[in-house]
C-alpha cells in the first residue's frame, strides 16, 4: 500500500500530489453595486454586470469597452450610464450575451450605439428607452444569435 491510488477511497476524493494539482480557472467577474466599483474594473474582466441605477453622474460621459479583451457578458441593470454618448462594442471575440435595462444610455444625444466584429455573440437584449438619443446604431455580425429590442 505504498501508492497513494491503493488507498480504500472512492475515486473523486482520492488527493493527489501537489505537482499534479492543476490551476482552478475562476471567472473574473464583477458587480458594480456603486460608482467606485466602476473603476476595479480591468483587461482581465469576463463578466460585468452592473445593478440598477448606476453610474448616472455627468462624470460618466463615456466608456471605451475595447480593453476587455476577455469578456464574455454584460449585464447593465435598469437606468445605468444615462450621460454615456458613444457605447462601441467591437472586436470582443469572447463575448457572447449582452443584455441592457431599461432607460439606459439616453440623457446624452447624438452619440453612437456600435456593437460589430464579436464573433462568439449569441444574445443581445435591450430594454425599452435605451439609446433613443442616439444618431447611429450599428449591428453588424455573420451570426448574431438573437437580438430582441423591449
Amino acid at each position: 500500500m505504498n501508492n497513494p491510488s491503493e488507498v480504500n477511497m472512492a475515486p473523486d476524493t482520492v488527493i493527489g500530489f501537489a505537482s499534479a494539482i492543476e490551476p482552478v480557472n475562476m471567472t473574473s467577474k464583477v458587480i458594480v453595486k456603486c460608482n467606485k466599483d466602476f473603476v476595479s474594473l480591468d483587461e482581465d474582466v469576463e463578466v460585468i454586470e452592473v445593478k440598477n441605477g448606476m453610474c448616472n453622474d455627468d462624470v460618466f460621459d463615456e466608456w471605451s469597452m475595447d480593453e476587455y479583451v476577455r469578456l464574455r457578458e454584460l449585464i447593465v441593470g435598469d437606468e445605468c450610464f444615462q450621460f454615456v454618448k458613444d457605447l462601441r462594442i467591437v472586436g470582443l471575440n469572447a463575448l457572447e450575451k449582452v443584455e441592457i435595462g431599461k432607460q439606459c444610455f439616453y440623457k446624452a444625444s447624438g452619440g453612437v450605439f456600435e456593437m460589430r466584429e464579436c464573433e462568439k455573440l449569441k444574445s443581445v437584449k435591450i430594454g425599452d428607452g435605451s439609446f433613443v438619443s442616439v444618431m447611429s446604431v450599428v449591428f453588424e455580425s455573420e451570426c448574431f444569435g438573437e437580438v430582441v429590442m423591449e
